[in-house]
């Protein structure tokens, strides 16, 4: 398990970074509107391999008991 508790820290270390950016109103107002957009696209691909992966060393425990 501790291959997939690195992939955590890995997924939750990139949505941080993307969500600063994307939290950041200077950079929201002044990049362009396709740089917004992939920033917001890799912060939902993020998203979606963090839950997968919780979701992973959650069945994993249920089977080690």
């Amino acid at each position: 398990m501790a291959f997939l508790d690195k992939k955590i820290a890995k997924w939750q270390k990139e949505l941080d970074m993307v969500g600063k950016k994307l939290s950041n109103e200077r950079f929201v107002a002044n990049a362009k509107p396709e740089i917004v957009q992939k920033e917001k696209d890799k912060q939902t691909d993020y998203q979606a391999k963090f839950d997968a992966t919780v979701a992973r060393i959650e069945e994993m425990r249920k089977l080690v008991g």
